[in-house]
């Protein structure tokens, strides 16, 4: 029988630059996990973004994902928040993983995210580039196809894999080079 998919609480920095957000919902989209956040990673998203790209661009990003997710937000784990030992100002994210079973927090702020405030909860906290680099090593046929699809609605400007690996560079430069290699 095979495992259900993974389900990854993605927290507002994992999801803040285009390409990387792009990439983690487009495997998410193949089936290859199961992401969620709440209403305040939302609010954070869209706050930060706004002031990088303008508040309707924001908007609409924020719009596209709740339409491409419709089950993806979580909410009623405020009672939660208060024995949570995480970072105090992500302590949020932590009770949202715990509400909807997460086994990932996918952040850029792992110190906000100490092993010892996730294990009770059979939680890690992985960087972006670590949890794609594990689904790849997992399912590389599936994770790869995600991403040609992904090159493919490239239109302006246009793409290649290559040109998609470069940008993913910045963010997620194992998972980039793992994906080159394989390549070969």
């Amino acid at each position: 029988m095979d495992e259900p998919p993974v389900v990854a609480m993605l927290d507002a920095s994992a999801l803040f630059p285009a390409v990387l957000c792009d990439t983690l919902l487009t495997v998410a989209q193949a089936g290859v996990y199961v992401p969620v956040w709440s209403e305040e990673i939302l609010t954070e998203l869209a706050r930060n973004l706004g002031a990088r790209i303008g508040d309707q661009p924001a908007t609409r990003r924020i719009q596209e994902m709740r339409i491409a997710f419709p089950e993806a937000v979580t909410s009623g784990f405020d009672d939660l928040i208060p024995a949570l030992t995480n970072h105090p100002k992500d302590r949020h994210v932590l009770a949202a993983a715990i509400m909807q079973d997460a086994d990932r927090i996918v952040t850029v702020n792992l110190r906000d995210f100490p092993v010892a405030a996730l294990s009770p909860f059979g939680i890690m906290a992985k960087s972006p580039d670590e949890f794609l680099s594990d689904l790849f090593a997992d399912l590389r046929d599936e994770v790869y196809e995600a991403l040609e699809r992904q090159v493919a609605r490239y239109r302006r400007p246009p793409t290649t894999m290559s040109g998609l690996l470069e940008q993913l560079n910045v963010h997620a430069p194992g998972f980039a080079d793992q994906i080159r290699r394989w390549r070969r």
